[in-house]
């Protein structure tokens, strides 16, 4: 986990690599969260690609869980 808060627009969408990248965890770490319901995606109607809102990230980021 990066020591350095995202920079992740809070209306923003982000695919789970840029969700990623931003928080400096792999892929599967994202995945992971995600199946344990520590991190919300939304599914988009068109492609049913999962992306995460900037807010969601920075309210990840936030939380003291993630640090331990």
């Amino acid at each position: 986990m990066t020591p350095l808060r995202p920079r992740a627009a809070a209306r923003g969408r982000y695919t789970i690599s840029e969700t990623a990248r931003l928080l400096g965890v792999s892929r599967m770490t994202v995945y992971r969260w995600l199946e344990e319901g520590s991190l919300r995606a939304s599914i988009q109607r068109k492609t049913l690609r999962k992306y995460i809102s900037g807010a969601e990230i920075l309210r990840v980021w936030d939380s003291d869980w993630i640090r331990l």
